[in-house]
């Protein structure tokens, strides 16, 4: 399982109260759950990929940001994030160039 190997965290929008039902009912493996509402900012900005690094004690390159929005993931590898698509049929409006762009791009 990943989780014995990585820090596996929420970083969403959400509000921590909705984050901590959500990973409690679903039974999900988050080992932390870290919302924008910590850092005073909404995704897409840096203060929120940023400041989740920071409160892991890691630097930036040594977080990988899992997820299906291809504006969260540009913006988190603009703060030097790794990063990894997951394709979820009709959740972005990007055409297929762009979608094939953004996977090579990681």
């Amino acid at each position: 399982m990943l989780s014995k190997s990585f820090i596996l965290c929420t970083l969403s929008n959400g509000n921590v109260a909705l984050l901590r039902d959500l990973a409690a009912h679903a039974d999900l493996p988050f080992s932390r759950t870290l919302s924008s509402e910590h850092f005073g900012a909404y995704k897409p900005s840096p203060l929120v990929y940023n400041g989740a690094a920071e409160h892991l004690g890691l630097r930036n390159e040594q977080c990988a940001l899992v997820a299906a929005h291809l504006s969260d993931l540009k913006a988190a590898r603009d703060c030097g994030y790794q990063t990894i698509y997951v394709e979820r049929a009709d959740e972005e409006d990007w055409s297929v160039e762009e979608v094939m762009a953004a996977k090579r791009e990681g």
